[in-house]
């Protein structure tokens, strides 16, 4: 809200990062498809901006356009927002995941980023958590630490059950009760799969 009212006010300051769809498309053949017909750009930095300038009904943006860029969009979404340290965890995990769809090894993205191997490899660990896990990392409720410590200590089925108690629990804002906390639920599922 801040940022429409300021983008209202004086406009948009910093020019989105934009490549061609049509550099897009014949970089992302298999994703090709998730393109509309009439898209003709595709934001690689300032989607934030982008939405903030629309609801503020600003009908021209200052743009940058780098086609250049186009077979790199996970990169460069990590290196614009790695320094404003608007990507979550589990953000950095799914772009990571990308580029190593793309073929890049975790060592060549940690060249490439400047961030740790190490780093990489546990924040693409965080993906192997159950969903409502990760809702509660990127909720900044479970510390990093933390969520890997329950992959390394606990069965996935029990896991799989105590993150769908845990989403739950995120939704209704019952995070803070201790029955609700991460160990406690896997816990709680532990024994019960135990009964059975």
């Amino acid at each position: 809200e801040r940022l429409v009212v300021s983008i209202a006010a004086v406009g948009v300051l910093q020019p989105l990062l934009v490549t061609s769809a049509e550099s897009w498309r014949a970089e992302h053949r298999t994703d090709a498809d998730k393109l509309d017909d009439g898209t003709e750009w595709v934001v690689l930095d300032g989607n934030r901006r982008l939405v903030a300038a629309r609801a503020a009904e600003r009908e021209f943006l200052p743009a940058i356009v780098r086609d250049d860029l186009a077979a790199d969009d996970a990169s460069v979404m990590i290196h614009a927002n790695g320094a404003r340290a608007a990507l979550t965890p589990i953000d950095e995990a799914l772009a990571y995941q990308r580029l190593i769809a793309t073929g890049l090894t975790q060592s060549k993205i940690a060249q490439e980023t400047g961030v740790s191997q190490p780093v990489i490899a546990k924040r693409l660990k965080l993906l192997s958590l159950p969903k409502g896990f990760q809702g509660g990392i990127v909720a900044g409720l479970i510390p990093i630490n933390d969520a890997l410590d329950l992959l390394k200590n606990h069965e996935a089925e029990d896991l799989t059950v105590a993150g769908e108690r845990y989403a739950e629990a995120l939704l209704a804002g019952k995070t803070n009760d201790w029955s609700n906390r991460p160990d406690a639920l896997v816990r709680a599922a532990r024994e019960e799969r135990r009964e059975r």
